[in-house]
């Protein structure tokens, strides 16, 4: 049986199917009859097979999903007993978890915990993990909570419920952990469930898409001040984490959001936007552990490649990575506020003459330029290898007054002696630098290095700033012109 998001069935586009395929009725404690099972987002029915409703096994019913009154896994055998005014019916089988998904869906819609047109479950067959013991059964994804129904006849026996439910909300983190044999796990406060399923690398990035999807918070969007009921629960999620000396700024944008880390797990929280900076609030409460981190709008390197629902920002060569519950637009609306904020330094730095742009932002001596792939300066690295210079290969990032930042095939060793030569008129000047900081890539591979440089002579100093004002000026026409960042 496979339950999808609801798609058209039985041709009426006002009663899609949940659920469909063959299901086993529990006639008695000794008998079953099997049949063909529907269940729509209106009704639910059940056709016993020709031999069962010849000899009387079981008889067909379609029913109103509204009559349902409740339904709920009883019994050591695992049965979904589902209850009406008119009748009960005890499911039994591997048909249980997609019948508990596709009833849970409903009345999640019926209580107005999920909107109707995200009514919808994704089923997943897996083992829950107790040490060398393996519990067969299904993760199940509904709007608000993440199930796992035990479908093993003996495991009641030995301490397995029969349904697990953990909320969305309650969820602390999601971790794939393993390389050769790779597993699911789920922390909650105070309990960490492991499960083991077929494409866990694939289903884990799914289930964090959900995690973000289904995250419960207000949504603030478009710059507008909350108000109402937004506004007061807004005040009580952030409320808290001003004691952590974060959010100076009014909230200028909100959203419940799941951090990505390739060596750490995948981590629900909210991304706080003021007027300058962009503020990560770990959850699910604030912890002196694991405090909020302040990325200031126009002094970080954001990346906006694909994925398109990402948020990317390189910080002194720490990569962090969200996606958000509100997506592409969350991520449009940033990149927007991103945009003014460089517009203003650039205008400043231009209008200034100095090099020096005073701005809060700035929190350097020179401010950082971003080098275009295809406007790559004259300017060769070379590093120190057993007691000789050899030139590196290598693409410039980032320059400033101070140093540069570099991405290289390998990663470079931390305070290895470089030298920087730059190339304008037919000469070349040369510094002395260092490796400040480095990384491995996370997407492509290469790594990533900040040179510093070290006591420039006058004329290396002179050579840099006019390729550093070039480079600005070049900056400085993309800005005006409009587009996103490289």
């Amino acid at each position: 049986m496979s339950p999808t998001r609801p798609n058209l069935g039985d041709g009426s586009p006002a009663d899609p199917v949940l659920l469909q395929g063959s299901a086993t009725v529990e006639v008695n404690d000794l008998l079953a009859a099997v049949g063909e099972l529907t269940i729509t987002t209106q009704r639910i029915r059940f056709r016993p097979n020709r031999v069962e409703n010849l000899v009387g096994l079981a008889a067909a019913f379609d029913d109103p999903v509204d009559a349902i009154s409740g339904f709920e896994i009883t019994g050591a055998r695992h049965r979904l007993e589902v209850r009406s005014a008119s009748r009960t019916v005890r499911f039994m089988g591997d048909v249980v978890p997609g019948v508990y998904g596709a009833l849970q869906a409903l009345a999640e819609v019926a209580s107005g915990e999920v909107k109707a047109e995200h009514l919808g479950f994704r089923l997943v067959p897996a083992s829950l993990c107790r040490g060398p013991v393996m519990h067969p059964g299904a993760l199940v994804f509904t709007g608000t909570r993440l199930a796992f129904v035990a479908t093993g006849f003996l495991d009641s026996l030995v301490g397995v419920h029969a349904l697990t439910e953990i909320p969305v909300g309650a969820i602390t983190n999601l971790t794939l952990s393993g390389r050769l044999d790779p597993r699911i796990e789920v922390g909650t406060v105070g309990a960490r469930l492991i499960f083991a399923c077929a494409d866990a690398a694939n289903q884990y990035e799914r289930a964090v898409a959900w995690l973000a999807e289904h995250l419960p918070g207000p949504m603030v969007l478009g710059g507008a001040a909350a108000t109402g009921p937004v506004a007061t629960e807004l005040d009580r999620v952030i409320g808290p984490y001003r004691g952590l000396g974060a959010l100076a700024e009014a909230p200028l944008m909100f959203t419940p959001a799941v951090a990505l880390s390739a060596n750490s797990p995948a981590t629900p929280g909210w991304l706080f936007v003021g007027a300058e900076s962009m503020v990560w609030l770990p959850g699910p409460t604030p912890s002196v552990a694991r405090p909020p981190v302040s990325l200031p709008l126009g002094r970080e390197r954001w990346i906006w490649g694909e994925p398109a629902a990402e948020i990317r920002a390189d910080r002194e060569g720490i990569p962090y990575r969200w996606v958000t519950r509100l997506g592409v637009p969350f991520r449009q609306a940033l990149f927007e506020q991103v945009e003014r904020i460089r517009k203003r330094i650039a205008l400043a730095w231009a209008s200034s003459g100095t090099g020096v742009i005073a701005d809060g932002q700035n929190r350097r001596d020179s401010y950082r330029v971003q080098v275009m792939e295809q406007g790559q300066p004259a300017i060769g690295i070379w590093v120190a290898t057993e007691g000789e210079f050899r030139q590196l290969s290598c693409k410039i990032i980032e320059l400033s007054l101070g140093g540069c930042s570099i991405r290289t095939a390998a990663q470079l060793p931390l305070d290895l002696l470089a030298r920087v030569d730059l190339a304008e008129s037919g000469r070349v000047c040369s510094v002395r630098a260092r490796v400040a900081y480095t990384r491995q890539g996370m997407h492509d591979q290469r790594s990533v290095a900040g040179l510093v440089f070290i006591e420039p002579p006058s004329d290396f100093d002179t050579v840099l700033r006019h390729m550093w004002m070039s480079l600005q000026q070049q900056q400085l026409k993309r800005l005006r012109g409009g587009g996103e960042p490289t």
